[in-house]
């Protein structure tokens, strides 16, 4: 195994535990989330996601643009951007996603946020604009689940639900992080991860293929990408009201 299979195979395979780790810290922060209202619980969810979505769809790019015996140093300089949206292109470019479009409003929403809301309370001119991230959230729940969302402290804040929990978890992350993770894992030309993984046609495959988020590797747990192990959390991972 020459440097790039080993990269491929196994420190990306790192990554995609290391992207998984803050999707499910994002989700399991909103999962906690009684109200809608305070700017630092919604920066906080929204942190953890832009980083997990972004460093997931950057492995997938890897895999698909590499080419044997391409410079390293080419690659890691092509991926020192945090624009979501154009590294969703790149994939396309070569991949057909079937994201609809509650789930690119996402990852614009995630762009967003990482680009712009991230550090703008630094800036002074944005003193009376502060808070984008809770009204952009608000506005994409409006949106495409046909909600108005009333905040209006003291007399009036917005409630979390399971409808808000359900959509964001359930419907936006895992099934953005679940298309992306099946360019990844089911081969189609590419390295795969996993210690436990077997050679199919030249392609190291994972004998672990878990659909969920975090990438699940519990030695002795065998499914089917479509499957979600008995020890994985995002499997297991129930919506509350």
């Amino acid at each position: 195994m020459n440097r790039a299979e080993f990269w491929k195979n196994f420190v990306l395979g790192d990554e995609v535990q290391i992207a998984g780790r803050f999707l499910y810290n994002g989700l399991c922060s909103f999962h906690e989330m009684d109200t809608l209202h305070y700017e630092d619980e919604i920066f906080e969810v929204l942190y953890n996601l832009s980083v997990g979505v972004e460093r997931l769809v950057k492995v997938a790019v890897i895999l698909i643009e590499h080419k044997e015996g391409e410079s390293f140093e080419k690659v890691e300089r092509d991926l020192k951007n945090h624009k979501h949206q154009g590294l969703v292109d790149r994939v396309k470019r070569k991949h057909a996603l079937k994201l609809d479009m509650a789930h690119n409003d996402f990852i614009q929403l995630l762009s967003k946020f990482y680009n712009t809301h991230r550090y703008g309370r630094y800036a002074v001119g944005t003193t009376l604009d502060a808070g984008g991230e809770k009204r952009e959230l608000h506005a994409f729940f409006a949106k495409h689940l046909g909600v108005v969302i009333k905040d209006e402290p003291p007399f009036q804040v917005a409630r979390n639900s399971k409808e808000f929990r359900g959509f964001l978890g359930q419907v936006e992350v895992l099934q953005v992080s679940r298309t992306v993770q099946l360019l990844i894992f089911a081969g189609r030309g590419l390295c795969v991860t996993g210690l436990g993984g077997v050679r199919t046609g030249g392609v190291r495959r994972n004998r672990v293929s878990c659909v969920c988020v975090r990438g699940c590797s519990t030695p002795g747990t065998r499914r089917s990408l479509f499957g979600q192990p008995r020890h994985c959390r995002i499997g297991s991972f129930r919506v509350q009201s």
